[in-house]
């Protein structure tokens, strides 16, 4: 399939739940286009092996969300692709299992980072938190709601805050490059994932992509 099949499959299904606009836009990349970290022309074509990044969202009643994944697009994780979505899922996970009133921002952004770089030491990709940097392009976390990246000069994490836990992993040299983005609620004493009903787990994205 063609990047523009994949962006049309999601504009019909945002169209089919009332919801007549993105909330930005798409970013739906294939192979070496998920390099490109904002990517918009579309022209690609998935060709076996590939992994598909979706980083999408939905603008409705005033309010937008931003959700990205990174997937096979024949259905079933390469060794190496399983390895690095291991590393950002566990990364992920971590990050939800801490997150909660009192912390600053820049330590979710930072405690992110740290987390993902000793999940990419394991497997042997990165051996000083100097380099990480070859592997972690941009930040783990932003605001969203009343923008998909709202400007909000808020520097300690309160509940009733909603921000994007933004997991992604660039390894150029393997030729595999995704994102695992959420939308992380802050709740009086932790944090609710508010997007974990999208497939985001190995299993969950190959049984999808079965058709299970």
């Amino acid at each position: 399939m063609y990047e523009y099949q994949y962006k049309a499959e999601f504009d019909y299904a945002l169209a089919q739940h009332g919801c007549l606009a993105p909330a930005f836009p798409s970013i739906i990349s294939a192979g070496a286009n998920n390099f490109c970290i904002h990517y918009y022309e579309y022209t690609g074509q998935a060709k076996d092996g590939d992994m598909i990044l979706n980083d999408v969202g939905a603008q409705y009643d005033h309010l937008f969300n931003d959700v990205s994944r990174g997937w096979p697009c024949n259905g079933k994780f390469s060794e190496r692709q399983r390895l690095l979505y291991t590393c950002a899922y566990r990364t992920s996970q971590h990050m939800f299992s801490i997150i909660r009133p009192g912390m600053k921002m820049a330590d979710v952004d930072r405690l992110a980072r740290e987390y993902n770089f000793e999940q990419l030491k394991a497997i042997g990709l990165c051996d000083r938190y100097e380099d990480v940097g070859r592997y972690i392009w941009h930040g783990g976390a932003h605001h969203v709601g009343w923008d998909t990246h709202d400007l909000v000069d808020v520097d300690i994490v309160e509940p009733g805050m909603v921000f994007c836990v933004d997991i992604g992993i660039y390894c150029e040299e393997w030729g595999i490059g995704f994102r695992l983005e959420d939308n992380c609620l802050v709740t009086e004493d932790s944090c609710e994932n508010l997007t974990a009903s999208i497939p985001r787990t190995i299993e969950e994205i190959e049984s999808v992509m079965g058709g299970e």
